[in-house]
């Protein structure tokens, strides 16, 4: 059983059930790296954040795939395991990406959305149309096409 000791948007602290002391878990650092050993005795526990997130009463009530017209980031998702499903109108590519994960790369590359008016009160920011800076950070979660084999 997963003791959690505290949980908060994206992290974590578990008590590791191989020698009782507290650690972190992220759920930026899972999706890169996987599961993260305890540093104090380097027990390979496999813990994931969501395992934690569970054990601490938290589901995903939202579900975890939204589908949307542009590439959209909610704070309500935040935390939440999201992925956001849409197509580039001018490349008819479709994309899925983890909404955390790629709000924190916009946040850091192309200096977008933190600070903005529409995420800051509305707690909701779309991006209309991709530039290719951001085109660039979503390659990695361009999709197949289902219609053409091969096709992205």
């Amino acid at each position: 059983m997963i003791k959690v000791i505290d949980l908060l948007g994206n992290n974590a602290v578990i008590e590791c059930p191989a020698c009782g002391m507290g650690y972190l878990l992220s759920s930026f650092v899972e999706a890169q790296h996987g599961a993260r050993k305890c540093p104090h005795c380097e027990s390979d526990n496999g813990i994931l954040f969501k395992q934690a997130k569970a054990a601490f009463g938290i589901g995903d009530p939202l579900g975890s795939e939204k589908q949307a017209t542009r590439q959209t980031f909610d704070k309500q998702w935040l935390g939440m395991d999201v992925w956001v499903k849409f197509t580039d109108p001018e490349t008819n590519t479709t994309y899925r990406y983890p909404h955390d994960q790629h709000l924190q790369a916009l946040i850091r590359h192309c200096g977008i959305i933190e600070g903005s008016e529409s995420w800051e009160v509305a707690g909701r920011y779309n991006i209309p149309r991709v530039s290719s800076k951001q085109r660039a950070l979503l390659a990695r979660y361009a999709v197949e096409d289902q219609g053409v084999p091969g096709r992205r």
